[in-house]
């Protein structure tokens, strides 16, 4: 995931090959994204990053995911309350039953960004990404 202030809503698919998308990105965002690990507590340069303004982009295809509003302080990874919609996209964030819990999946590329947790009462929306 990276921080950004444009939008990219374009509402395209992304399908690449493994090796494709091993070129792509990163050894640790292909770990992440594309065989769905998981980073350290408190690892992530966004724990403690709190922009004004912008938003959060997949790091795979550059789909705004969340906006910098909805970060929120949390337990040692970077949090939000609310996923970005946009009327081309819908929900840039995808979510289906694991037996890990609730996945969180970029929309348009299906890189993996971690859990959804809801009824926490912890937020104003009662979800924590």
């Amino acid at each position: 995931m990276s921080h950004s202030d444009g939008a990219d809503t374009e509402p395209t698919t992304i399908n690449l090959s493994s090796s494709d998308w091993r070129r792509r990105l990163t050894s640790k965002q292909f770990d992440i994204l594309r065989s769905g690990g998981t980073e350290p507590p408190n690892s992530h340069s966004y724990v403690h990053f709190f922009p004004k303004m912008g938003f959060f982009v997949c790091a795979g295809c550059n789909l705004p995911l969340y906006s910098s509003s909805a970060k929120m302080q949390d337990s040692g990874w970077p949090a939000w309350d609310k996923c970005f919609y946009s009327d081309v996209q819908g929900s840039h964030v995808s979510a289906k039953a694991t037996w890990a819990g609730t996945e969180v999946t970029c929309s348009r590329c299906k890189g993996h960004l971690g859990h959804v947790f809801y009824g926490e009462r912890r937020t104003r929306t009662n979800e924590r990404h």
